[in-house]
């Protein structure tokens, strides 16, 4: 993200970032499932992702307060 205001290829400079960081999230994403026992795996499941949202509204809330 730093380079992103000074450089002029912004587009490439973001689709690179996009693919370098975006392959972590699938294998990342699915860790739960794997640890958890099939009986517990809703509810683990239901916590994670639960945990996961409030935080990403909690670092855009945070970003935004950040960059004024």
């Amino acid at each position: 993200m730093i380079a992103v205001p000074r450089s002029e290829a912004m587009i490439a400079v973001l689709t690179a970032l996009g693919l370098v960081s975006g392959l972590a999230a699938g294998p990342i994403l699915s860790l739960p499932a794997r640890d958890l026992e099939p009986g517990a795996r809703a509810i683990g499941m239901g916590v994670f992702y639960s945990i996961y949202y409030l935080g990403m509204i909690a670092g855009t809330a945070l970003g935004g307060t950040y960059a004024a």
